[in-house]
């Protein structure tokens, strides 16, 4: 039987990864190799080849249409490889699983649930770790993560899980305080909880047609921090179904107004090489946990109330 002939396999691995990133650049730090050399072996799979893979641009590269078909077939390939390889030479009492989260998600929806997925996994075990600041997979110390924001806002491949209604709450006291907001403009006399310098609630404000600009004085760390004090009654969050279903049914929490406006999503990131077979199995349970809980009537019955029309407040 005569042997297939095949490409240098560093060469199809710089191919790949060149593909997904659309740099050679991100390709050679992925490597840990340098530029050139990412170059070099990519030069050399369009000789074996014989037709070129790429357009070279000043700003970058992009893949030809050859390129593209070709691409598909050999990220699936190379997949495939390391998928068979994790599970031949994964050992059942080292299957960790290490996960990276915006905070307020870790904290407040996953750990909450975390016990389901590991009993449905036996022999798996999940890691958590909470991170205020994240815009790409920190690959040295995670497998994968979660994230909040626009696809473009992190560097490696994302997958949109969820973009969730924002809405503002507070605690009972507070409201029972103040009385209920005549609108939503009225909320701009209330003690409001930031994040950030007061883009968020500017943004919140303006999607729902009322042109303004709340000063933050104090800025937190994270949602979490944010919900936290919102429970002891020291001001009104903005927030979703997600951070706050559980306080809300509790009535620990109370929606102040009916509108909402979803805003931004949580995403999963993923290294440039693929999710391991483990990691997969809990990017499966998110996908899949986070459906069922959007569909279900409790969570339906939090975002049902409508938005006004654009101008209103």
């Amino acid at each position: 039987m005569k042997a297939p002939r095949l490409p240098p396999l560093n060469a199809l691995r710089a191919f790949d990864l060149a593909g997904q990133c659309g740099s050679f650049v991100a390709a050679a730090e992925a490597l840990h190799v340098t530029q050139p050399a990412i170059a070099r072996q990519i030069r050399s799979l369009e000789q074996w080849l014989g037709r070129p893979l790429f357009e070279r641009h000043a700003r970058g590269v992009v893949l030809t249409e050859a390129g593209r078909r070709y691409h598909e077939r050999i990220h699936q390939a190379l997949a495939a490889i390391h998928e068979a390889t994790q599970d031949f030479s994964a050992q059942p009492d080292r299957a960790w699983i290490r996960l990276i989260a915006v905070p307020g998600f870790a904290s407040r929806w996953l750990r909450p649930r975390l016990g389901d997925f590991l009993q449905s996994h036996p022999g798996l075990r999940v890691a958590v770790e909470p991170a205020a600041v994240l815009t790409e997979l920190p690959v040295q110390r995670a497998d994968l993560g979660v994230g909040y924001g626009e696809p473009d806002d992190f560097a490696g491949p994302t997958e949109l899980l969820i973009r969730p209604p924002v809405f503002p709450v507070c605690a009972p006291s507070l409201l029972a305080r103040l009385g209920p907001p005549g609108s939503v403009r009225a909320l701009l006399r209330w003690p409001l909880l930031h994040e950030d310098d007061g883009s968020w609630w500017a943004e919140w404000f303006g999607r729902l047609g009322v042109r303004a600009r709340p000063i933050s004085e104090l800025a937190h760390a994270s949602a979490d921090d944010v919900m936290a004090l919102a429970l002891s009654g020291q001001g009104v969050a903005l927030s979703n179904p997600l951070l706050a279903r559980d306080d809300l049914q509790a009535g620990r929490l109370v929606r102040i107004r009916p509108e909402f406006c979803a805003m931004q999503s949580y995403l999963l990131l993923g290294p440039a090489q693929g999710l391991n077979p483990q990691a997969r199995r809990l990017a499966h349970w998110l996908r899949t946990t986070l459906a069922a809980e959007v569909d279900a009537p409790e969570t339906s019955a939090l975002t049902a109330c409508p938005a006004p029309p654009p101008g209103a407040g």
